[in-house]
This record gives C-alpha cells, structure tokens and sequence, in this order.
C-alpha cells in the first residue's frame, strides 16, 4: 500500500470538563452544545431565556440560579463522560 501526503489522522473530539461548565455558566445550554449535545443543549438554552426574559418576578430568578448550576455540572459530568468513552474505559 502506498501512503499519501493527502492523508491526516483526525482525533476524535474530547471536550474539556472546565470549559464545558465555564460555557454553561456564561449561558444554560453553551455548555452541552460545546459538548456536541445540541438537542439538550438548544432545550437548556431556550428555557434559560425563559427563564432571564421572566426575571421581573422573584420565582423565576431562584429557578435560573438553581437551573444555572445544574446546567453547569451537568456539562461538566457530560464532558467526563465523553472523555471516559474516547479513551476506552
């Protein structure tokens, strides 16, 4: 078999656990959209905007704190999770 030039290994994507959380603390939803779950990650964004358009009431804001740092661990567990599946374990 002859090798090309034209060849090259990609890599799979293995996401960092730290900058999926900082992306989901900017914004609910970044995190797990960096992390190629943009299903979730467009559902979590669409209800974090909800969630900040409706934050002239009280309630709304203690349920985007609360949504804010599940969001972020989420990302961050879900990075693990894929970074765990690339390297075979």
């Amino acid at each position: 078999m002859e090798e090309t030039d034209n060849e090259i290994a990609i890599e799979p994507f293995r996401p960092n656990p730290l900058k999926a959380a900082f992306y989901s603390m900017i914004f609910p939803g970044l995190g797990q959209i960096y992390n190629g779950d943009t299903a979730k990650g467009s559902y979590y964004f669409v209800l974090g905007f909800i969630l900040v358009v409706s934050a002239h009431l009280a309630i709304p804001i203690l349920i985007y704190i609360v949504f804010l740092f599940y969001n972020m661990h989420d990302a961050y567990k879900c990075a693990i999770e894929k970074r765990k599946i690339e390297n075979g374990g």
